[in-house]
């Protein structure tokens, strides 16, 4: 019997190891995704050219995202179960990046509803 299911992406599909920044910095979040929504975002994002630029995978109810050929770890979002849903409590971002908390939710945000839900961040 063949079935239709997609196996989820995990990091032994990286082309090296994966590159974590020394110094990081947290951002506090409280993003709530629904049952199925997670059950999307299990299942990772593995690109299928070299424009697409983002790798991701969860393990242990935490999401990697990373930059595809170099495995620089933009962000390690952290989850917590309750009930049916997960909730995005946190997030470890390299500590050079610029940007204020506010853009790295938005920036977040729009990679998991793109890759992961494929829905249109717009």
């Amino acid at each position: 019997m063949q079935s239709n299911m997609r196996q989820p992406v995990t990091r032994d599909q990286l082309r090296g190891p994966i590159e974590v920044p020394q110094i990081r910095r947290r951002v506090d979040f409280g993003h709530i995704y629904s049952r199925d929504e997670w059950m999307a975002m299990e299942l990772g994002y593995l690109p299928g050219s070299m424009d697409q630029k983002w790798f991701m995978f969860v393990e242990n109810e935490t999401l990697f995202v990373l930059r595809t050929w170099s495995a620089w770890l933009f962000a390690e979002a952290y989850f917590e179960r309750q009930a049916e849903e997960r909730i995005l409590t946190h997030f470890l971002v390299p500590g050079t990046i610029e940007q204020s908390d506010e853009e790295l939710k938005s920036m977040l945000l729009s990679l998991i509803e793109r890759w992961l839900l494929g829905k249109d961040p717009g």
